[in-house]
């Protein structure tokens, strides 16, 4: 499709820009993606100009109480009178930053085996995490250790002879190390020092995204989470070298302005990412970076900040992060919820406190160790390597501006639709039930079509395994395949990918299909029992006709999972899954769950001749599993003749309602389309 014509489709579908803040450069132009006017290249200003300008640096050194040049000045305390959110980030910051300086500097080694035999992705990207703390405490310090110890740490990529743009990811994180670099100290380096870093971003980064050979451009209309990292480094790096290639700089920019919205029409309509809540954090941060240096240096984000969706998209971030602090980690994702910067730019430009409820309430806790209720994690590094940009990021105004509060239910459609219940915000012993459709077949997926996970009293009582380490794969033989997403490739083997290792419904122990979707065909966000259901028929196979799920969060904190099924012309044995790191107890009517000292009850209500077994996972894995210690499996199974409907209920109840229960009436089944 021609440039122009996707532009005009994207353009059609445009939303209104958020607020734009006092840090921010205002907007022109029209709210979609659009080429930078000729104007803001004519008038490129000079450096830093990469996400702060010079009077913005300044106007933080201010907000620090940082004098100049009083270099080896500690952080002010919050009491002295300054910004106490910048203070504590700084603090952060600089620790990282000391701690480097007692670091030998990065080792290049490549990655011996595997799909990505040859990256140096690891040590680019501690390269660029180095760099990032470095170069902000340089700048706001004027300590030249911090910037000495930048350049070493840069020289190990420049002296490279490429930046291994077999996997251009490689060549993206080392483009965004060096442009920030080159950027931020751009007026304390010497001129040698200056041409050995533009010459690297020139040649090693933007000329090879256009000359490398093809087969190593894929991202650049990929649908992928690459796309967006490729996209927003090379960006960053064109604008930090545009006064010396303009043409080039210029070239890049509208590059992305025509290729970015493969990636980013994933957003559409509510901001969910397909590739789960990791991977939303890799793609989004660099799109974020991109748009804040394109606001800085050319003072217009190009519209690249309108695709539909996209400014909601911190909204599902924060609703798939539950009560205990941990994430709902479909797809390739961990449970960990981690600190992440992005979201104070989205702050920033929305005006909405809320977007970093979480982010503040990590910065406002002392640096102990994280309990396994709140999970959130203490250390400076905060698992983000760009942490310093939430420091350029946050504008303190926005702490003063009225919060409001997040719905209890909310829905996010898309490719992969998510769906979440909870009853209370800001108490880490609500109960909280998340659920996703979509399809297995998408980037990172997983065979988790209909799966859920299950919080109450402070413990997740279903998990999702979560993602497995890539090099486990690759070290057993499934290497390029890992990344087949066809029915019959290796990747669903392993168990934390595959069926066997989700909250499913599962006919005859078949695979889903990967192809096929599921929908969220009903949502009720009112009355007193919301819920959410979703058609399974599609991904389920040929073994049955129909097949839904649906999920209920009742007033008294009760959750009701029920699914419905019509079996084709063959018997079949339907199978309900629950995994948990749980004891459990088998029950007459069900099971009982213990852990942590507290107690979730599992009361079967249907089928009446269901069985009910408990399985060790270990005994589920072969030799490409990593372990799951302690992770057992529910199973509850029924046979349905041909021809046939039937169902399950099962309603979870947590320990601490089952007083109130003594009086309560029995739950009444009924069909889901009753609901």
């Amino acid at each position: 499709m021609h440039a122009s014509v996707v532009r005009a489709f994207v353009r059609r579908l445009g939303i209104t820009l958020g607020c734009v803040a006092p840090l921010a450069i205002a907007i022109a132009g029209p709210a979609a993606p659009h080429p930078a006017p000729d104007a803001a290249w004519a008038r490129l200003p000079p450096h830093p100009r990469l996400v702060a300008t010079a009077a913005q640096w300044q106007a933080l050194r201010d907000r620090l109480a940082i004098a100049r040049p009083n270099s080896a000045a500690p952080a002010p305390s919050p009491s002295s009178g300054t910004d106490p959110v910048s203070v504590r980030l700084f603090a952060l910051i600089r620790e990282r930053a000391e701690a480097i300086l007692a670091l030998p500097p990065v080792v290049i080694t490549q990655r011996k085996r595997g799909a990505l035999a040859g990256t140096i992705l690891e040590p680019a990207r501690e390269i660029q995490r180095r760099v990032l703390a470095l170069a902000v405490t340089a700048r706001l310090t004027d300590d030249p250790r911090f910037r000495d110890r930048t350049l070493v740490e840069l020289h190990r990529l420049t002296d490279l002879p490429d930046w291994n743009p077999a996997v251009f990811l490689d060549t993206a994180e080392a483009t965004l190390a060096v442009a920030v670099g080159y950027d931020w100290l751009y007026d304390t380096l010497p001129p040698a020092e200056r041409d050995t870093l533009a010459t690297a971003l020139i040649d090693k980064g933007l000329r090879a995204s256009f000359d490398s050979p093809a087969k190593f451009l894929s991202w650049v209309r990929g649908s992928n989470n690459w796309n967006q990292v490729c996209h927003g480094a090379l960006v960053i790096g064109a604008l930090a070298v545009a006064d010396r290639e303009p043409a080039l700089a210029q070239r890049t920019v509208q590059r992305a302005v025509d290729d970015l919205h493969f990636s980013a029409k994933a957003y559409a309509p509510d901001g969910v990412y397909p590739e789960g809540p990791m991977y939303w954090s890799y793609g989004t941060t660099f799109h974020v970076a991109m748009l804040s240096a394109l606001e800085t240096a050319l003072g217009d984000r190009c519209g690249l900040d309108t695709f539909p969706g996209f400014l909601a998209t911190p909204d599902y971030l924060n609703q798939v992060t539950a009560p205990g602090g941990e994430m709902f980690n479909y797809a390739d994702s961990t449970g960990s919820r981690g600190f992440e910067p992005a979201l104070f730019w989205f702050a920033r430009q929305l005006r909405q406190p809320a977007a970093i409820s979480w982010e503040l309430d990590f910065l406002n806790r002392p640096a102990a160790a994280p309990s396994r209720a709140t999970a959130h994690p203490r250390s400076s590094d905060a698992r983000s390597r760009h942490l310093p940009l939430a420091l350029l990021w946050w504008d303190p105004a926005v702490r003063i501006l009225p919060a409001t509060t997040p719905p209890l239910h909310w829905k996010g459609d898309g490719a992969v639709p998510v769906a979440v219940h909870r009853s209370a915000w800001s108490d880490p012993l609500a109960v909280y039930v998340a659920i996703k459709g979509g399809r297995p077949g998408v980037s990172h997926g997983h065979m988790d079509v209909g799966s859920f996970i299950f919080e109450a009293d402070g413990v997740r009582w279903a998990v999702d395994p979560g993602g497995q380490s890539y090099s486990t794969a690759y070290q057993t033989g499934i290497d390029s395949s890992l990344w087949r997403f066809t029915q019959d490739s290796p990747r669903w083997t392993i168990f934390r990918l595959g069926a066997e290792g989700h909250n499913l419904l599962r006919f005859d122990q078949a695979a889903q299909r990967v192809g096929a979707s599921a929908p969220i065909t009903r949502f009720v966000a009112t009355g007193p029992a919301p819920y959410t259901q979703l058609d399974l028929t599609a991904v389920s196979g040929d073994r049955v006709k129909s097949a839904h799920r649906g999920v209920m969060l009742l007033a008294d904190r009760r959750v009701v999972f029920q699914d419905e099924w019509t079996t084709a012309a063959a018997a079949t044995t339907a199978t309900w899954q629950w995994l948990t790191h749980a004891a459990v107890t088998l029950e007459p009517t069900g099971a009982l769950l213990r852990q942590d000292g507290k107690t979730l009850r599992l009361r079967l209500l249907a089928p009446a001749d269901a069985t009910v077994t408990v399985e060790d996972t270990a005994r589920l894995l072969h030799a490409q599993d990593e372990p799951t210690p302690g992770l057992r499996r529910i199973v509850i199974l029924t046979t349905t003749p041909p021809d046939t409907s039937a169902r399950f209920v099962i309603v979870a109840e947590p320990g601490s309602v089952a007083p109130a229960l003594a009086t309560a009436p029995p739950i009444a089944i009924s069909a889901l389309e009753a609901w």
